[in-house]
C-alpha cells in the first residue's frame, strides 16, 4: 500500500478518535478525564499520518516493502510466557487481589520473556511501576481500577 493512502487513512482515524473524544464528558481531575487517553492517541495518530505524508512527498513512488525477506521461525517461549502473565492478571482480578498484584505478575512475566532472570529485581519493579500506574489512575484521574488488599493498605 503506498505511504501516501497509509498517511491519509491514519489521519483520518485520528480525527475519528478526536471527534469521538470530543463527545466525553470532561474529567473531574483538572479537566483530566476519559476522553485524555483518547486525545493522546489522536495526537499520536495524526503525527504518524503526517510523517507518512512527509516520507510520501519526499519520496514519490514509495511504497512499503510487500514481501519481507525469509521470517524466522516463531519463539513461542517468549509469546507463552506473556500469554501466562496475561491469564495471571485476569485470574488475580477474578479473586479480587487487585490491579497492582495482577499486574506485577504481567510485568513479571513479560520480563521473563525478554531474558530477564531477576525475579526479586522485576516483582520489586513491577510493584513500584504499578504503584505509580495505580495512584495517576486511581487518584489524579478518578478512574476505577480494581483494589485488592495492597490498593486498600496503601490508598485507604
Amino acid at each position: 500500500m503506498p505511504r501516501i493512502v497509509v498517511g491519509a487513512l491514519l489521519l483520518l482515524l485520528a480525527l475519528v478518535v478526536f471527534a469521538d473524544a470530543g463527545q466525553l464528558r470532561p474529567g473531574p481531575a483538572a479537566g483530566i478525564g476519559p476522553s485524555a487517553g483518547m486525545l493522546f492517541v489522536a495526537g499520536l495518530l495524526a503525527v504518524l499520518g503526517a510523517v507518512h505524508l512527509i516520507t510520501a512527498a519526499r519520496r514519490p513512488g514509495a511504497t512499503a516493502p510487500s514481501e519481507p525477506a525469509a521470517t524466522p521461525l516463531m519463539r513461542w517461549k517468549p509469546v507463552s510466557l506473556v500469554l501466562g502473565g496475561l491469564l495471571a492478571l485476569m485470574f488475580v482480578l477474578k479473586l479480587q487481589l487487585g490491579f497492582i498484584a495482577g499486574a506485577t505478575l504481567l510485568f513479571i512475566a513479560t520480563s521473563l520473556a525478554f531474558g530477564e532472570r531477576r525475579l526479586l529485581l522485576s516483582a520489586v519493579i513491577g510493584v513500584a511501576l504499578n504503584l505509580a500506574v495505580y495512584a495517576f489512575f486511581a487518584k489524579a484521574l478518578s478512574l476505577a481500577l480494581p483494589a485488592g488488599p495492597l490498593e486498600r493498605l496503601v490508598f485507604g
